[in-house]
């Protein structure tokens, strides 16, 4: 059972970081900026020279896209 996990959790790993690679560029900056670099939205959107009504939409829009996804496949594996 631990090896399947293993393959399992693998496989979402790497669905989870194709997700992330077929976001935007835009909503990538926004992903690395603010969970990786643990900056806030505001700061993100002056850094990226947007309005950060504009960078709160890209972090959801990001968001929502990774999370369909990984819902996705995680469905997948379960009627595997």
């Amino acid at each position: 059972h631990d090896v399947e996990s293993s393959v399992i959790t693998r496989a979402l790993l790497t669905e989870f970081v194709d997700a992330v690679r077929d976001l935007t560029d835009e909503e990538q900056a926004v992903i690395a900026l603010h969970y990786h670099g643990g900056l806030q939205l505001q700061v993100i959107a002056r850094l990226m020279g947007v309005t950060e009504s504009r960078a709160s939409q890209l972090h959801a829009t990001a968001v929502l896209a990774v999370h369909a996804r990984m819902k996705t496949s995680a469905r997948n594996y379960e009627n595997g």
